[in-house]
């Protein structure tokens, strides 16, 4: 069975809502989404991966990617890599990223980036989440042959901006987490 990784970061949590929000909510709005997100993966096995857990074993400018990396060294299967900050994920997007387990899957963001990736048990590739990494994942599959498709889906728009915040609140009125992200964003 395809392991799940979520990249979580809470140190310095979601800096770019850092105008609009204090330290402690953005962290806490960042624990809210990212236990939403292990909620949706709750049937595979999970491993949590911070900037912060790498260590040294990696260059801090890329210790993100490198952990990946040396994830997939010590798990004997796919993995699925997705972000801890996606308030539509629902199990089914966790499912459809994993799909077919000989090939490659990129769920983009709305921004250009990677907000969920799969890469089959022992394919060689190398994970290179940051800015436009989806474009950056899809080349690199068409540089090797390696068979991939692409996830276009809203389900997997990540939460940076404040932009993102007025989405999340329109997408998910009415739902459990908009109440808690609610209360975060109006300081309660």
């Amino acid at each position: 069975m395809a392991h799940v990784v979520m990249l979580l970061k809470l140190k310095g949590a979601k800096s770019r809502l850092s105008p609009f929000f204090s330290p402690r909510d953005r962290l806490r709005l960042a624990g809210l989404f990212a236990a939403h997100v292990l909620q949706c993966a709750q049937h595979y096995p999970i491993v949590v991966l911070s900037p912060d857990s790498v260590g040294y074993a990696c260059p801090e400018d890329d210790n993100i990617n490198c952990g990946i990396t040396l994830l997939r060294k010590k798990i004997d299967d796919g993995v699925a890599v997705v972000t801890s900050d996606l308030p539509l994920l629902g199990p089914e997007n966790i499912d459809a990223l994993v799909g077919d387990e000989k090939t490659l899957t990129i769920a983009r963001s709305h921004n250009g980036g990677t907000s969920g990736l799969f890469i089959p048990k022992g394919l060689q590739f190398t994970p290179m989440f940051g800015k436009n990494s989806a474009g950056a994942h899809v080349l690199q599959a068409e540089q090797y042959g390696i068979p991939y498709k692409e996830i276009i889906d809203e389900s997997f728009h990540d939460v940076d901006t404040n932009d993102d915040i007025a989405w999340v609140m329109e997408k998910c009125a009415g739902t459990r987490l908009f109440s808690h992200a609610r209360r975060i964003i109006s300081g309660v």
